[in-house]
């Protein structure tokens, strides 16, 4: 089982009982998060404070470290987040489930090399990183907000949610439709590699000044299906580096491996034409910051060594 497994069913197991207050943390919670128990409770409600408004709620509460829904049970936990975020337990559950996976998301490990960190966690998970990106299909239209794409994920994050956790802002979407209408695009494609710089919305209160939309994925007519291009990694990787040096508030970049999605190129692909970009913004002396993320741990040996053979810029 993989250690982020191990610690996401932990969780669940400390919510059915009285949670954290009644818990020995060190020998439930220790394997995953060193520390005595002050030190590990300090960890977990960091974490939480990552997360949206909503889903700290049900965190906190579930876990019994809100002040105001302290009930003994998880059941008269349950009842307390239903009445306060007006919905039924099936969806307050699905909520803390959420909440858990992403909190048992671990920190970035240490594996360096040259100007480049590779970060294992999910990408709206990490802060104070200047730019996130997210890859698209060429026609500008954002993933749906349920699914579990990179896009995907971080419309959720960067949106503006109610008291319930209802999207009152759908702020990339927002501004993606902006961006199409001023450059009367609605319903037509963009080139491959073109990079639309968004508002981060919510994401700004990790430290998030801009999220990029790159426009990857070049759709198969008449089908579900995309064309993928692997020599479109590097061009795009490319825009979104000399986009970001333009800007001389940014200092570091987050970038998923492109075109491993839904595109369906191997990540193995994916990281080649990334290297040969990043060699090649490297060579011009970029004071940028490269985190290249993944949310598969198991990918980590096959891209270590991309990372050692990059130079270093420091």
């Amino acid at each position: 089982m993989a250690d982020s497994d191990g610690l996401y069913q932990e969780l669940r197991a400390l919510s059915r009982g009285r949670g954290v207050p009644g818990s020995d943390l060190p020998s439930r919670l220790g394997p995953w998060i060193p520390g005595d128990r002050l030190q590990i409770e300090t960890e977990l409600r960091r974490r939480i404070e990552l997360l949206a408004p909503d889903l700290a709620l049900v965190a906190l509460a579930s876990l019994g470290l809100h002040p105001e829904i302290a009930d003994r049970f998880l059941a008269g936990r349950l009842t307390a987040l239903s009445a306060r975020l007006g919905r039924d337990d099936r969806t307050v559950r699905r909520a803390i489930d959420q909440a858990f996976r992403l909190i048992a998301a671990r920190p970035a490990p240490e594996i360096r090399g040259g100007g480049v960190t590779l970060e294992v966690c999910p990408i709206e998970l990490l802060t104070d990183v200047d730019v996130l990106v997210c890859s698209g299909n060429t026609y500008v239209e954002l993933a749906q907000s349920y699914k579990s794409s990179v896009a995907a994920a971080l419309r959720r994050a960067a949106a503006g949610k109610g008291p319930a956790g209802e999207i009152v802002d759908d702020v990339l979407a927002r501004e993606l439709s902006a961006w199409t209408a001023e450059h009367s695009r609605p319903g037509l494609q963009v080139a491959p590699g073109t990079v639309i710089p968004l508002d981060p919305g919510a994401l700004r209160s990790r430290g998030v000044h801009r999220v990029y939309y790159v426009a990857m994925a070049v759709a198969v007519p008449g089908s579900n299906d995309y064309s993928p291009a692997p020599e479109s990694v590097a061009h795009a990787v490319s825009a979104v580096l000399e986009t970001a040096r333009a800007d001389p508030a940014v200092r570091s970049v987050a970038l998923p491996f492109l075109g491993a999605g839904r595109c369906g190129l191997p990540v193995e692909t994916s990281a080649l034409w990334t290297r040969t970009a990043l060699e090649k913004d490297f060579s011009r002396g970029t004071p940028l910051r490269v985190h290249l993320v993944t949310r598969r741990p198991s990918y980590a040996p096959v891209l270590t060594p991309l990372l050692n053979s990059l130079p270093s810029f420091r």
